[in-house]
């Protein structure tokens, strides 16, 4: 190659231009340099060739001195991130040579501050880097982030070449340490940041670090650092082992064993698990706060750590848990309550910190201000505010230090569902009335914060409860005078953002925030007789301070529908505002309405157009539009398909604008758009959804607006969309099968509204028998869903809802009521079928430990206690093959007190539970004596399994002591009995259920049991048909994992008359010649 060069630039002559750019703007020298071809570069600067500063116009790294250039170009294009560590080749190497041999400057910097040293340390060159050296670059030439090379090198295990044990030792050589700083970092602690704990190579770095407790500004030492990511034990021992302390605090006074997962290595290398932070958090506090880890918290709780600690706040576990438990998502957190209430107690909900916060302050905030936990609940969360109010909160009483009451907050937060709720859950119209026109310190009413918050809905629903639009703050000023002070927020933008979206999102309503407003609130107040000339204080109009705090929104509304009079004029700034308006108005409805070319444009992506406008709360601009016949739908053709229909009135529907939306829809010649545009199946990208679809998935109360599109375009409230969807439920996709519905959407009862939306929808011939692809009818979705779901329940089942139906696995609504007794209850006298389905309610109700839909199902008079879930499996076989049907659906052939004595629920979180289920069964009937199977009776299983035996143990009478079943077995013979084989149930009864601390064991059952019936006096001497006696059965072979007995068999032995030890059995063998034969010695 290099001879063409050569041949060519002799070919040239004097002409040859060895300094000539090409496309990017390059000279031959640096693309020489740049690849390292070191022939080439040294022929081109023997003819002259010089290095063109063709970047610094264009922002490249590189700088502006000519004769520098070369040196950085070469040692940057050595390569960075995972093009390092490739090996120099010799021609690099000579390349080098030959740069340096130009007289350049080793030490000339980038842009970015880096040196020569800079590049080829993070390229990994070490040849490269020790030559750089060798002519005096600078070890501690330090760039614009504060790096020196030696910040740039990573000392990976994975280094196979050694290259970073090289660079190591040249720079630190010529004088850069690892653990020196440069007065904003330090190359150790700038490596513990970069690389977990297992990728940094200690062994290398041994040698150079004298010090491993160098902290960093926040007081982190590198075992801080390098344990945020996992670290294995070998390393974490090798770190301590070097000098890293464990228990070493940084400027919170967080040690390592605060910030990590890997608890128990480190307490095992001595890290103290009593530490605390600077605010008095131990380990436990802060693992509540941050991780929610349950087996960090069990190695904390078994190595000491106090669970009765309090920190310098006086905030226990609890109120650290409950402050923080909401702000990530976690398998564990249940979990975590159980172990919690087990090894540090419950503590009663009223107990107080030093701020004075309960547990429900912390939950639902942080400063309490005189505000109960109910207050806070009304800035944060609709479905909190039901929740304590179901259980007593109350609505009256004692307000805010600003004298604020609930509906004050919510109207503040902006939260009409919230102000509905608090609305409707008042006990009486008098105390309704009373908090509704309530003033705060400043003499504002709930309505005047309703209508300085822009949020439509809010002021609607007070309205309608009778809010009284004539009140005056202490400035005089009533709630039309409020509006003035409705501002449109945005965000401060945190970072430049892309102009093309910056643009995108500026131009559309995208959040509920965006659809704020004051132009229908003042209508509403007007309506309601609102004074649009009342006078504040200052004797200003609303009109007037309007103007004064520049609201153009509220001037332009008030001036469209008040009439001027002598005695009303309009003042000259309103003048201003309104005749910029107008002038606004019509160059806007030309542009977009007119029959020009630049019209045609605009209307040719008119929903953008219009949805902009409608975040600029150009209501009047899209009114005329309307006027005027504008089409505000588009699509795009591609050959003979349509993509992409749009249709600006679904913005409208979405955000809640029903006076716009009625006055658009009434301007289109036909009602037909009001369905949409659907194809089946359903296809985002081509089709339009129902405008009632739209209108039911909004957030805030939509109601008035659903009602428009049913009673005045005439919408078909029983509309489907067929669409290919996945089944959860079936775990496989639908196709082209119906799905939503707006009663589907509404049943999901997440919001206050719903409920109303609901019964409208059912008033106006709703069907309540669709079903979802999941063949879930709109009943299945509200019995599992929000806060309002009994409400909504009780509204379809009043119309035909019925709770018997099935879905495509066989479940009924009444099976999805578990876990809601009141929503059981309300089913069953729906006449809801306990036994119907694939999963009958009362065996959902046990499996889960939920004693008061049991108590509420036995209560109902439905009599199950002696009968089993199911007679026959049979019934099941329309959902599910026989031969893929789960060994758990075995256990629906049982009786429910059978069920719920079984040996997996000695393990549930709460035992307790178990129990009192059974106790349940017992007092309503249930006969323990019933048959199991042809031999054996249901409480002479559960006592040879080991379950839940205290209820029976309550119940059980002398006369029963001696009963025996089909094997001759008395209650204790079988529970002395160790199973010889496994039964069909076996591994139901074992089964674990949660991941918590075990509870008592088959093994410890059967020994309480056994204990309890020679207390009650059971014969010791009885023998079963195979004439064992109890000492036989104890020493039986232990198989199959059974719990051996042989730790009450000398509690046995000393109870039992002397002749048993030899007495034999029929086969002929004593219990010592079976102990023998099995080897249990």
């Amino acid at each position: 190659m290099t001879a063409y060069a050569k041949a060519l630039i002799q070919a040239g002559g004097h002409d040859s231009n060895v300094n000539a750019l090409d496309g990017c703007g390059m000279t031959p020298l640096a693309r020489a340099a740049a690849q390292g071809f070191a022939d080439m570069v040294s022929l081109l600067l023997e003819n002259g060739a010089r290095f063109v500063d063709i970047f610094a116009a264009s922002g490249h790294d590189i700088p502006t001195q000519p004769e520098y250039n070369l040196l950085m170009t070469f040692c940057s294009s050595q390569g960075e991130g995972r093009f390092r560590h490739r090996k120099s080749t010799d021609d690099e190497e000579k390349c080098l040579d030959i740069i340096l041999r130009t007289g350049c400057d080793v030490d000339s910097r980038s842009k970015t501050g880096r040196t020569a040293l800079h590049a080829c340390v993070a390229a990994g060159a070490p040849s490269l880097v020790e030559k750089l050296l060798e002519h005096g670059a600078d070890a501690h030439a330090v760039d614009e982030n504060g790096n020196t090379p030696l910040h740039l090198l990573k000392p990976e295990k994975w280094d196979e070449d050694a290259s970073a044990a090289r660079i190591l030792h040249a720079l630190t050589c010529a004088g850069d340490k690892a653990g020196m700083s440069n007065n904003r970092s330090v190359p150790l602690l700038a490596w513990c940041t970069q690389h977990g704990i297992d990728d940094l190579d200690l062994d290398l770095l041994e040698p150079y670090v004298t010090d491993w407790n160098i902290a960093d500004e926040q007081g982190n030492t590198p075992i801080h650092l390098l344990l945020r990511s996992w670290a294995g034990k070998n390393t974490l021992q090798k770190l301590v082992a070097m000098g890293a302390d464990p228990n070493w605090r940084n400027d919170e006074g967080y040690t390592p064993l605060h910030r990590t997962n890997t608890i128990d290595q480190l307490l095992e290398l001595g890290a103290d698990i009593r530490a605390t932070d600077y605010a008095g958090n131990n380990a436990l506090h802060l693992l509540c706060e941050h991780t929610h880890q349950l087996e960090s918290l069990r190695v904390l709780l078994d190595g000491g750590a106090d669970p009765l600690h309090l920190n310098h706040n006086g905030d226990t576990l609890w109120h650290v848990l409950m402050r923080h438990c909401l702000k990530y998502f976690s398998h564990d957190l249940v979990s975590m309550v159980y172990m919690l209430r087990r090894r540090a107690g419950d503590i009663p909900l009223s107990t107080r910190n030093h701020n004075g916060q309960t547990l429900l302050h912390c939950m639902c905030g942080a400063e309490v201000q005189r505000r109960r936990p109910i207050h806070l609940a009304a800035a944060r969360s609709e479905a909190l505010v039901d929740w304590l109010i179901r259980r007593g909160a109350s609505l009256t009483g004692k307000k805010t230090r600003a004298g604020e009451n609930i509906l004050h907050i919510a109207a503040a937060a902006r939260d009409s569902n919230t102000v509905g709720l608090l609305l409707e859950s008042y006990a009486n119209q008098a105390q309704r009335r009373m908090a509704i026109n309530e003033a705060d310190q400043h003499g504002r009413t709930p309505l005047h914060v309703a209508c300085c918050s822009g949020r439509v809905e809010s002021v609607m629903l007070l309205l309608e409860a009778g809010a009284d639009v004539t009140i005056k703050d202490i400035n005089g000023q009533t709630p039309l005078h409020a509006c003035a002070e409705f501002r449109r927020q945005l965000p401060i933008p945190r970072r430049p953002r892309n102009d093309s979206q910056h643009s995108q999102h500026c131009r559309s309503v995208l959040n509920e925030n965006d659809a704020l407003r004051v132009t229908d609130i003042i209508h509403a107040l007007l309506a309601h007789g609102a004074d649009p000339f009342a006078e504040d204080g200052l004797r200003r109009v609303p009109l007037d301070l309007a103007v004064d705090l520049e609201n153009g929104e509220m001037v332009v509304a008030l001036a469209d529908t008040l009439s001027l009079t002598p005695q009303h004029p309009r003042s000259a700034a309103g003048h201003l505002y309104l005749a910029a308006r107008d002038e606004c108005i019509d160059t806007l409805v030309d542009r977009l309405g007119g029959t020009t070319t630049d019209a045609a444009a605009s209307r040719s992506n008119i929903v953008a157009e219009c949805e902009h406008l409608l975040r600029q709360g150009a209501f009047r601009v899209l009114q005329q539009l309307g006027d005027r016949g504008v089409n505000m739908r588009q699509e795009q053709v591609l050959g003979n398909r349509i993509y992409n229909r749009k249709d600006f009135l679904q913005s409208l529907a979405q955000w809640g604008y029903t006076r716009l939306f009625e006055t658009l829809g009434k301007s289109r010649d036909t009602t037909d758009w009001i369905d949409g545009v659907m194809s089946r199946p359903f296809n985002i990208h081509i089709d339009v959804l129902p405008l009632i679809f739209t209108a039911s998935t909004r957030t805030l109360p939509n109601l008035d607006l659903l009602k428009t599109i049913v009673e005045t375009f005439h919408a078909d409230v029983n509309i489907r969309a067929y669409e290919n969807v996945y089944a959860p439920s079936l775990n496989e996709y639908t196709e082209d099968e119906p799905h939503r519905s707006a009663l589907h959407i509404l049943s999901e009862g997440k919001h206050w509204w719903h409920t109303s939306a609901i019964q409208y929808l059912l008033q106006h011939g709703a069907d309540v028998t669709m079903r979802d692809a999941e063949g879930r009818t709109p009943l299945h979705i509200a019995v599992k869903g929000g806060y309002r779901r009994l409400g909504i329940a009780a509204a379809l089942l009043e119309h035909g809802a019925d709770p018997n139906a099935l879905d495509k696995t066989g479940v009924t609504p009444l099976a999805f009521a578990v876990g809601n007794s009141e929503m059981v209850q309300l089913l069953l006298r729906y006449g809801g079928d306990v036994q119907l389905g694939s999963k009958p309610v009362l065996f959902e109700a046990i499996s889960v430990q939920d004693i008061e839909t049991v108590h509420a199902i036995l209560e109902s008079g439905v009599d199950r206690c002696r009968l089993p879930f199911k007679n026959s499996l049979a019934d099941l076989d329309r959902f599910q093959k026989p031969q893929e049907r789960d060994q758990e659906q075995r256990l629906l052939l049982l009786q429910p007190v059978h069920y719920a004595a079984l040996g997996r629920f000695n393990q549930v979180a709460e035992r307790d539970k178990a129990v009192e289920i059974v106790e349940l069964f017992l007092a309503h009937g249930a006969d323990p004596f019933c048959s199991f199977g042809d031999d054996t009776t249901i409480m002479h299983d559960v006592f040879h399994q080991g379950g839940i035996v205290e209820p029976f143990l309550a119940w059980l009478t002398g006369l029963d002591l001696g009963r025996k079943d089909g094997h001759g077995r008395t209650l204790l013979l079988a529970a002395c009995e160790v199973s010889h084989k496994k039964d069909h149930f076996h591994y139901m009864r074992t089964r674990v259920f949660d991941n918590l601390e075990p509870r008592p064991t088959a093994s410890t059952q059967k020994a309480h049991a056994v204990a309890r019936l020679c207390e009650m006096g059971a014969n010791l001497s009885i023998t079963d048909q195979q004439g064992n006696t109890v000492l036989h059965l104890l020493v039986a072979p232990e198989r199959h994992g059974n719990p051996s007995a042989g730790q009450f068999l000398p509690m046995m032995i000393s109870k039992c008359p002397p002749h048993l030890i030899n007495q034999k059995n029929q086969e002929g063998n004593t219990p010592l010649h079976l102990a023998a034969k099995e080897h249990q010695w």
